[in-house]
């Protein structure tokens, strides 16, 4: 499983990096988001730029990257995150795809088992490779702005706030 998600990731930036050179004023986006899963709460500050656009802006392709803080049943989690995002719609409203993986490190199972037996720690024991999939709406003008997005999916059902801009 950690395979195919890895492979996936640097099939996500290798196929996206012919497209980084061809757009000139690339959007970009800073965002807060937070959602729950009724057992599970998480927030994530992200990072978003655009890769590529197609129909005059009506869909755009972006990568965004970030941090993300999770806790679930007894587990904690922080770790980053990488997605690619699907955007599509005209004006200011749009219907958002997430998909993407975050490598989350579970630092209260590594509390526990380092103070049960210290001499056997071991990092990689202790990080979990989280798919991340979500679908949602985002308003966000065409010339960049105030973000709201509100979504479901893997990450609980949340909404988020943010501002992106032109660079």
């Amino acid at each position: 499983m950690k395979n195919l998600l890895r492979t996936c990731l640097l099939t996500l930036v290798v196929a996206s990096t012919p497209f980084l050179s061809q757009a000139q004023k690339r959007q970009h986006a800073i965002h807060v988001d937070i959602g729950t899963l009724v057992l599970m709460s998480n927030a994530t500050l992200n990072y978003e730029t655009q890769v590529a656009q197609f129909l005059d802006g009506a869909v755009q392709f972006n990568v965004r990257t970030g941090v993300g803080w999770a806790v679930a049943w007894e587990s904690r989690y922080v770790g980053p995150i990488l997605t690619g995002v699907f955007l599509t719609g005209v004006g200011s409203h749009h219907f958002e795809v997430n998909l993407g993986v975050s490598p989350a490190y579970d630092y209260e199972s590594a509390r526990i088992n380092r103070s049960n037996d210290p001499g056997t720690f071991d990092f990689m024991d202790h990080v979990d490779w989280l798919p991340i999939g979500d679908v949602g709406y985002r308003y966000q003008k065409p010339e960049g702005g105030f973000i709201f997005r509100a979504k479901g999916g893997t990450t609980g059902v949340g909404v988020g706030i943010g501002w992106a801009f032109e660079g």
